[in-house]
């Protein structure tokens, strides 16, 4: 998940190079893209959220770890690879700063998930 974190620093960077701006993640925008990519692992995230709560308040931890591993290679071999163009700004400033803030809204999410192991 460290090659996310990195490709999203890299790509924000990118990002306030090109436009001038500070990049700072919009939630609104990230909850509210059309995209369907983002839709689906904004959708696989919550999933992962709803399980992993479960999963906790049954005491079943070691269901857990095996399901964030997979989310986080979907994550990586799918969300990244098919939006790559999308984040570099291949498609406009305003689409590189929506999926970046998928992506960051994505990796924090996970990032509190994965705190308690």
């Amino acid at each position: 998940w460290y090659s996310a974190f990195r490709f999203l620093v890299q790509n924000a960077e990118r990002w306030q190079r090109t436009t001038g701006n500070t990049w700072t993640p919009n939630d609104a925008a990230a909850t509210s893209s059309t995209n369907p990519i983002d839709a689906w692992v904004l959708s696989e995230l919550e999933a992962l959220v709803g399980f992993v709560h479960t999963e906790m308040q049954a005491y079943r931890l070691y269901t857990v770890m095996p399901r964030l591993v997979s989310f986080l290679d979907q994550l990586t071999k799918w969300y990244v690879r098919l939006n790559r163009e999308r984040l570099k700004g291949n498609e406009g400033d305003e689409e590189s700063n929506v999926g970046l803030s998928v992506l960051y809204r994505t990796l924090l999410k996970v990032a509190s998930i994965m705190s308690p192991f």
